[in-house]
């Protein structure tokens, strides 16, 4: 049996394997983290540290988009 933890993504529920980074959140729900800001449990994640940070069970992961134009 595959152990996962529940976290809430943009106010969604999300099942994840222990030990996942945000980074690896990202890769799997396939955005570029080039292009979101990642909030995560209020506080906005340095896209430098999106790899080496963990997601912990109950975590609240808010993905905002960058939208361009003029």
């Amino acid at each position: 049996m595959v152990q996962t933890m529940k976290i809430l993504i943009n106010s969604k529920e999300k099942s994840v394997p222990p030990n996942t980074t945000v980074a690896a959140l990202l890769s799997q729900m396939e955005i570029n983290a080039r292009y979101i800001a990642v909030e995560l449990n209020g506080i906005i994640v340095d896209g430098q540290e999106l790899a080496r940070t963990v997601l912990q069970p109950g975590d609240k992961v808010e993905i905002v988009r960058f939208l361009g134009g003029g």
